[in-house]
């Protein structure tokens, strides 16, 4: 089994033992599933250049960026607090568990912390009830993965904006890039390395960049200040450790 079909795999498990442990009606009757997700229209209408900062306190590439136990939802919430004063216009937070150390209560936390910031939930995405989870969580957006859903990225973005929810589809290569093309999304995150990869290839990036006429990218940028430097326009780049 690669990586990518372990995470995959990780997270088709987590969303089973998840949805018995909370229904869909259940999550409907979540405080927040109240609240009008506000889409991504405040990072859209920012001054350009625009930067989504990243909370992820582990990956599958390096392991943990922190101490296992500062991987919590109170760490999330300076964190994001930290990215908003640095002139963040947006807040990204990992929820997937098993290779990022992320959870949902993250997001909460962020939620709280920062109430009137352009909010994406970032997840393996594999089955409509993490969009369900997302909206009930206080999530503006979410982000979907060309490689992780393939020809379903469309169904999936549609049940996002149904939820009223904006989307952010991730693509590593051409082929990514026309899933999200037609799965109409919001922004295109073009990314630096394919999930799990150590070696980021800034090259990859602005090639989907330089191709993806018409539609609004940012450019990730997990570790690689000279291609941050380099490139004009939108960046998502994990938060600073501090």
């Amino acid at each position: 089994m690669s990586l990518l079909e372990s995470v995959i795999a990780h997270a088709a498990r987590r969303v089973e033992r998840m949805r018995r442990e909370t229904p869909v009606e259940d999550l409907r009757a979540l405080p927040l599933y109240g609240r009008t997700p506000r889409g991504l229209i405040g990072l859209l209408t920012a001054p350009a250049p625009r930067r989504v900062a990243e909370v992820r306190f582990a990956g599958p590439e390096g392991g943990f960026r922190v101490p296992r136990g500062r991987a919590v939802a109170e760490e999330a919430a300076r964190w994001a607090r930290t990215a908003v004063q640095g002139g963040a216009n947006a807040v990204a937070v990992w929820t997937e568990r098993n290779f990022h150390a992320g959870d949902w209560s993250h997001v909460d936390a962020v939620r709280a912390a920062a109430p009137e910031i352009t909010l994406i939930a970032r997840d393996i995405v594999v089955d409509a009830y993490q969009l369900e989870l997302a909206r009930a969580h206080g999530a503006d957006a979410v982000t979907l993965w060309g490689a992780v859903l393939g020809t379903r990225t469309a169904e999936l973005a549609d049940a996002a904006r149904a939820l009223g929810l904006g989307v952010v589809i991730a693509a590593r290569n051409v082929a990514q890039l026309e899933l999200a093309r037609a799965a109409r999304a919001d922004i295109v995150l073009a990314l630096a390395r394919d999930l799990g990869a150590a070696a980021e290839d800034p090259a990859g990036a602005r090639l989907v960049a330089d191709r993806a006429r018409g539609l609004v990218v940012f450019i990730e940028a997990a570790s690689s200040e000279t291609f941050v430097a380099a490139r004009v326009g939108d960046v998502w780049a994990a938060v600073d450790l501090g």
